[in-house]
């Protein structure tokens, strides 16, 4: 299962790199500067767990698949068209809502 476009709504900000006075000062120039720091966002930080797991997490459930064929097979496996309908305009007016 692919999940694409999770977050559209979510920017991230791109925070500018803080340099210490001292460390600065103190390095000359063209040496490797070890003072440096990068602080992330609590949203971004969000964001990067949230890929982290996605990236552990298996496009193809392979159980899910074989019960549904399974009832598909013995004939058991009904659609209920309301309940999708339902979700149709579910996602519908939540995609309006993030677009607008």
């Amino acid at each position: 299962m692919k999940l694409t476009n999770i977050f559209p709504q979510l920017k991230t900000e791109k925070l500018p790199v803080k340099r210490s006075q001292e460390t600065a000062a103190s390095a000359p120039t063209g040496a490797a500067q070890t003072g440096d720091r990068v602080d992330l966002s609590s949203s971004t930080q969000d964001i990067q767990r949230v890929k982290e797991v996605l990236a552990q997490t298996p496009e193809v459930r392979l159980e899910k698949i074989r019960a549904l064929k399974g009832q598909i097979e013995r004939g058991e496996y009904q659609v209920d068209a309301q309940a999708v309908a339902d979700r149709m305009l579910q996602s519908l007016l939540s995609d309006s809502r993030l677009i607008s």
